[in-house]
């Protein structure tokens, strides 16, 4: 499979951010439009209402994206649930996501509990977890 790693990203991306362009809300109103798109088509989505989002979101800016873009999908009132599950999160895109009606979802006994509910009654689930600064991904067990 053919992509760009880390490095190659960040040096793509400096020029736009030097020049402060506000790509994380490029990113989320591109997301949210998509989101929106699918959530629309009948194909995809064959029932009535708004449609709902869960959003699984990790502690980089790729969760800041999917924040912001929960953001604008709870604005136009679609039903977004956010579970974290990082260390951190974006606070100013959880801020605006909450704002906006997104639900958060806090399970005392860990988001293993939250999220099974939580994507059985989403119409889509957005992956927000890793971004290009995930360093060290190893299997849990060995492969045979």
């Amino acid at each position: 499979m053919d992509g760009y790693g880390g490095d190659q990203i960040r040096a793509a991306e400096r020029p736009h951010l030097d020049a402060g362009e506000p790509l994380m809300q490029r990113a989320a109103d591109g997301l949210a439009r998509i989101v929106g798109d699918l959530l629309d088509d009948p194909a995809v989505r064959p029932g009535d209402g708004p449609g709902s989002v869960l959003l699984l979101v990790g502690s980089g800016d790729n969760g800041g994206d999917a924040l912001f873009a929960g953001a604008r999908l709870a604005a136009a009132g679609r039903h977004v649930a956010v579970l974290r599950v990082g260390s951190r999160v974006h606070e100013a895109g959880l801020a605006a996501a909450l704002d906006a009606g997104a639900r958060l979802l806090d399970d005392p006994a860990g988001p293993e509990a939250a999220v099974t509910d939580a994507a059985l009654d989403a119409d889509l689930v957005l992956d927000a977890i890793l971004g290009i600064g995930v360093r060290g991904l190893r299997p849990s067990a060995p492969r045979p």
